[in-house]
């Protein structure tokens, strides 16, 4: 399958989903195979690391995490694994509790409540948004509408359509940084530099992602500015080679952003 022959290269150092002292690390495709599907309640993960557990430890959310975990790593590993030219994290809810939420947010989130880090959002609300997540393209033949193209809204979006005919609505629209917007150097060894127009003011956020939807620094703190020119600069050589998603978040825009880390 495409997993088994991809699953090295995605993921040298395993796939590790969890957060805060409670994690589940499985280190191999065949690890991964033995794990899915899995079953039960949804809840946070036992405290310390589990690996390559199979099936003796069951948990549907941390299932249903680990299957997006890996979509998400082989759309960003391969630009061939999907038809899409949109990254699937950068991809929105549309309907629902989590209207506006990015797909990668909606995994730090999952990612969480498995650590049982504060959330506001219960094991089952979690599970029920990333097993939705996980179907929207059952086999790559359906479309089922959950999730929606972080567009603009202009009158031609088919978002901003839904919108205006009654459908769900997107809440805060998702509006990019004007064009000029992009990170360098790209790829890095750990300098992380951003700058783009905001002329509606008000505070900027921004977090680090890696590629399994965990935070790895909060870089708001990181946020400068010279007039309507926001700057963000952030250095650590710490971190591992990999691909990390910074995703930046305004009043008007919200923006996520791939960063390669190569030493």
């Amino acid at each position: 399958t495409y997993r088994n022959l991809n699953f090295a290269s995605a993921f040298p150092s395993g796939l590790t989903i969890g957060a805060g002292s409670r994690f589940l690390k499985l280190t191999t495709a065949k690890a991964v195979d033995d794990f899915l599907p899995s079953g039960t309640t949804a809840r946070a993960l036992n405290a310390g690391t589990l690996v390559n557990p199979g099936s003796s430890y069951k948990n549907v959310l941390a299932g249903q995490v680990v299957a997006l975990t890996l979509n998400l790593r082989f759309d960003q590993v391969n630009p061939l694994f999907s038809s899409s030219s949109t990254w699937l994290g950068d991809l929105i809810v549309i309907s629902g509790t989590f209207t506006g939420w990015t797909v990668s947010q909606v995994l730090a989130e999952a990612n969480n409540v498995l650590g049982g880090v504060a959330s506001s959002y219960s094991p089952d609300q979690m599970n029920s948004i990333v097993d939705a997540i996980n179907n929207n393209y059952d086999n790559g033949t359906v479309n089922l509408g959950i999730l929606g193209c972080p567009c603009t809204s202009s009158p031609t979006s088919s978002l901003a359509r839904n919108s205006a005919e009654g459908g769900a609505s997107l809440g805060k629209p998702n509006v990019v940084p004007n064009e000029d917007s992009k990170v360098y150097p790209n790829p890095t060894r750990g300098d992380i530099n951003l700058s783009f127009e905001n002329a509606e003011g008000g505070n900027v956020s921004a977090y680090l992602f890696n590629s399994g939807g965990r935070m790895v620094a909060d870089l708001s703190k990181n946020v400068s500015r010279n007039g309507s020119r926001v700057m963000i600069s952030y250095q650590n050589y710490s971190l591992l080679e990999g691909i990390y998603i910074l995703t930046v978040k305004a009043s008007k825009f919200e923006k996520s952003y791939k960063i390669i880390i190569r030493k």
